[in-house]
C-alpha cells in the first residue's frame, strides 16, 4: 500500500513551505518548526487538501509544548460540523494524532496546531516614529490620549536615560491577566540621532505596594546590521496579588548613539511561549485503515528494508523537493555491497547478490555459507572467474531457522566482505529438498542419525606373508546415510516423487525443533547433500489420518555442477505477472535490477 504525505515539506528542514501563521509567527530551525504566538489565541494551517466526504484524514505530528495545551485540529470546509482535534497537555513533548472522517458537505481540509489560551495581549503606546521628548506625554501608537505614558516632570536625564511609568492592563482587569506570561520583543525601524529607545521592566505590584515581579530586557542592532535579538518573559503575579487597576510597568528610556537602529518593543501574551513541531506528517485515505500508520516519512528519508527481503519502502518527493507531497511505496532494496535476500514463502531458495564491485574481471568469485556455529558451505555457481558485472546466485543449501551470512574473501587485498545475517524460515518439521530447491516437503526425522563412513581401505594379500598390506586412500569418504521418517498428505506425494526420479536430495535438520539445537549441545549437521539409494516404505496403524513411514538410504555426496547458478525466477514467472509496457517501464528497472527481480513476488 502507497502511502502520501500531504504536508509539503514535514521535516521542516528548509523552511515552512505551506504553511500558514494567524496571530503567530513561524520559522524553521533545525529541521523543526517554531511557532512563536503574537496573540493570546492563535493557529497555523496548511495548504488546504481536497477531500470527499467519506474519506479518512489522520494528521501526526510530534508536538514540544511549553506553559499551555496545544491541538491538533482538522478543518473541514463546507461543513458546519465541530473541528475534529486532539489537545497535547501543556510541558509535554510526544507524538500526538488526531484521526477524523471527512463529513457530509466537505470539499477540503486542513491541518492546524491551535491554541487558544484566554490571556491578553497588550502593546506599548510607543512606537519608533513618536516623536517625543522628556516630560512630554507618550501618546499611544492610534494617537489616542488613552493610556498615555509619561515622563515624569524632572527626571534625572544626566545619563541619557529617564523613566516612563504607566498601568499595563489597556482595559483588562487585573484577573485576566493574572499567570500569565508576558515578554517583549522587538522590530527593526531606523531612527535619528538621540532619539529615545524603551527599555522594559514589568513589575507585578500587590494592592499594598509591594513588589513582587519585575525583570529588564533591551534590545538593539548596531552600525554592523548585525541584529542582537532578545527575549525576555515575566510571569504576571496570582489574581488575589495584583492590583485591582492591573499591572505597573516601569519602562526606562535610553538615548540613542548615532546610525543605532531602533527597535520597536510589543508586549505580547506568551502563556504557550515557543511550540516546536516536528515529523508532520497529513493523510487522506478511503479506510481507516489507509491513514492508519502514522509514523513520519518525506522524500528524503532513506529506503527502508523490508526484513530479510530483496523490497524496501522507498520514499519521494512527487515535485519539488521540500516543496511538494512525498510518497512511501514498495520498491527494490538498493543493493551496494554483498546481499542476502529472502523472498516470500517458506523455505525459499536463498538469493545472493554480489556486485560487480567484488566480481572484477579475472579474479575468483567464490561465496561461502556461515552459521554461527561455524557449519559452512560454498555458495553453488560462485567460484567463476568474474567479469565486471553483476552475480545473482541462488542458494539451495543455506539451512532453515538459523543465522546465515555469507562471505567473499578479495584476492587482490585479503578483506572478507559479509552480509548482513538473514534467516531463511520453515515452518514445518524436518525439510527435505532436491538439489535446486524444488519438492520442498515436510518429514518427522526419527531415529538416532545413523551414518557410516567410507573407510576407502583395501587390503592386498601377499603370499608368504599372515597379514595382508593394507592401502589407505588419501581422503576418507563421506559414506552413507540412514533415516526412518513420516510424511502424510500432499507430502507424501512430494516423497513418492522425489524417491522416484535420479536426484540429489538434501535433508535439512530444524534447529527450531530440536531440543538439543536450543541447549547448544546438538552435533546434527545442518544440511546433508545425499544421493538416494534405497527407499521404502509402508503405511503407519493412524487412524486418524493416511500416514507413511519411509525408510531411506543414501550416499552423502557433493553438488553436481558445482558452477551452475540456481535461478530464482523464470521466464514464466516473468509473464505470470503480467505486466503492461507502461507498468514495465514506470518500473524504470536497470537490467541489474531485472536480473535480480524475483517476478513471482510481483504482481
Amino acid at each position: 500500500m502507497t502511502r502520501t504525505n500531504l504536508l509539503l515539506n514535514g521535516a521542516f528542514g528548509s523552511g515552512v513551505t505551506g504553511w500558514t501563521a494567524e496571530q503567530a509567527t513561524i520559522s524553521a530551525d533545525s529541521g523543526r518548526m517554531r511557532v512563536i504566538p503574537s496573540s493570546s489565541s492563535w493557529a497555523v494551517s496548511s495548504d488546504s487538501t481536497p477531500v470527499t466526504p467519506g474519506q479518512w484524514v489522520s494528521l501526526a505530528a510530534d508536538i514540544t509544548a511549553s506553559d499551555s495545551p496545544v491541538d491538533l485540529c482538522l478543518r473541514f470546509a463546507g461543513t458546519d460540523g465541530p473541528v475534529p482535534r486532539v489537545s497535547t497537555p501543556a510541558e509535554s513533548t510526544g507524538r500526538v494524532v488526531v484521526t477524523a472522517q471527512a463529513p457530509d458537505g466537505a470539499t477540503t481540509m486542513q491541518a492546524v496546531l491551535a491554541a487558544s489560551t484566554g490571556g491578553v495581549a497588550a502593546y506599548p503606546p510607543l512606537s519608533s516614529r513618536d516623536a517625543w521628548e522628556l516630560g512630554a506625554a507618550v501618546q499611544a501608537a492610534d494617537g489616542a490620549a488613552t493610556g498615555a505614558w509619561v515622563v515624569p516632570a524632572g527626571a534625572d536625564v544626566s545619563e541619557g536615560k529617564a523613566t516612563v511609568t504607566g498601568t499595563l492592563s489597556m482595559g483588562i482587569p487585573a484577573a485576566a491577566v493574572a499567570g500569565h506570561t508576558l515578554a517583549l520583543s522587538w522590530s527593526a525601524s531606523t531612527t535619528v540621532a538621540g532619539t529615545l529607545v524603551q527599555r522594559g521592566g514589568f513589575h507585578g505590584v500587590t494592592a499594598d505596594g509591594v513588589l513582587k515581579k519585575s525583570y529588564l530586557a533591551r534590545g538593539f542592532q548596531g552600525l554592523t546590521d548585525t541584529e542582537t535579538a532578545y527575549k525576555d518573559s515575566v510571569t504576571i503575579p496570582s489574581g488575589e496579588a495584583l492590583a485591582e487597576d492591573g499591572v505597573e510597568v516601569v519602562y526606562p528610556v535610553v538615548f540613542l548613539a548615532a546610525g543605532v537602529t531602533f527597535t520597536r518593543v510589543e508586549v505580547v501574551d506568551e502563556t504557550t511561549q515557543t511550540l516546536w513541531t516536528d515529523n508532520a506528517i497529513l493523510q487522506v485515505g478511503d479506510a481507516q485503515g489507509d491513514v492508519s500508520d502514522t509514523s513520519f516519512f518525506d522524500g528524503d528519508t532513506r529506503p527502508v528494508r523490508i526484513g530479510n527481503t530483496g523490497k524496501a519502502l522507498v520514499y519521494s518527493w512527487t515535485g519539488v523537493p521540500g516543496g511538494s507531497p512525498s510518497r512511501e511505496e514498495v520498491g527494490r532494496w538498493p543493493i551496494f555491497t554483498l546481499t542476502a535476500i529472502i523472498p516470500d514463502g517458506d523455505a525459499p531458495v536463498v538469493q545472493v547478490i554480489v556486485p560487480g564491485l567484488y566480481a572484477r574481471s579475472g579474479t575468483r568469485v567464490r561465496v561461502t555459507g556461515h552459521t554461527p556455529d561455524g557449519f559452512s558451505w560454498v555458495v553453488r555457481g560462485s567460484g567463476s572467474m568474474g567479469n565486471g558485472s553483476q552475480l545473482v546466485l541462488g542458494d539451495a543449501l543455506a539451512p532453515v531457522n538459523t543465522p546465515l551470512t555469507y562471505r567473499i574473501v578479495q584476492p587482490w587485498d585479503g578483506q572478507t566482505v559479509e552480509s548482513t545475517p538473514v534467516t531463511r524460515p520453515w515452518s514445518g518439521r524436518s525439510l527435505m529438498t532436491d538439489v535446486i530447491g524444488g519438492g520442498r516437503l515436510d518429514l518427522i526425522w526419527q531415529g538416532d542419525d545413523s551414518r557410516a563412513p567410507d573407510q576407502r581401505i583395501t587390503a592386498h594379500e601377499i603370499p608368504g606373508r599372515p597379514t595382508p598390506v593394507m592401502v589407505f586412500a588419501p581422503v576418507m569418504g563421506a559414506g552413507t546415510v540412514s533415516l526412518t521418517a513420516r510424511t502424510s498428505g500432499a507430502h507424501t506425494q512430494t516423497m513418492t516423487a522425489l524417491a522416484a526420479r535420479p536426484t540429489i536430495a538434501v535433508l535439512f535438520h530444524n534447529p527450531a525443533r530440536c531440543f538439543q539445537c536450543r541447549r547448544g549441545v546438538c552435533d546434527v549437521p545442518l544440511t546433508t547433500v545425499m544421493a538416494l539409494t534405497s527407499v521404502t516404505q509402508a503405511r503407519t496403524p493412524r487412524q486418524d489420518q493416511a500416514e507413511r513411514a519411509w525408510t531411506i538410504k543414501g550416499t552423502i555426496c557433493s553438488v553436481p555442477e558445482p558452477q551452475r547458478i540456481v535461478g530464482l525466477s523464470v521466464w514464466d514467472d516473468f509473464d505470470a505477472a503480467a505486466l503492461t509496457w507502461a507498468r514495465l517501464d514506470a518500473m524504470g528497472l536497470s537490467w541489474d535490477d531485472f536480473d535480480a527481480t524475483i517476478w513471482q513476488e510481483v504482481r
